[in-house]
């Protein structure tokens, strides 16, 4: 089962840890370093003690993360990384 909650207001997309990871196009683990070194978006709001992640801010992120990468003559991301993707409506 996968999981989608969108704000009634707002009509943003919120993504759990997982989720945003894959979104990222890293493992959770590794996207949960990201965030606490603040290269990745902090949670946009909690869900019964769960973090949510803004779906658009995670995107924006991974290609500010890219960019920086570029900048520095690195690669957009690991060749092991799966490719971000969309989560489906």
């Amino acid at each position: 089962m996968n999981l989608i909650v969108i704000d009634q207001d707002t009509g943003k997309r919120y993504l759990t840890a997982h989720q945003a990871a894959e979104a990222f196009g890293a493992k959770t683990t590794t996207y949960s370093a990201c965030e606490a070194r603040g290269y990745a978006p902090q949670p946009a709001t909690y869900l019964r003690n769960r973090p949510q992640w803004n779906e658009d801010e995670v995107v924006d992120g991974d290609r500010t993360r890219a960019q920086q990468r570029l900048a520095r003559g690195l690669p957009r991301r690991h060749t092991s990384a799966k490719p971000r993707k969309r989560l489906s409506s």
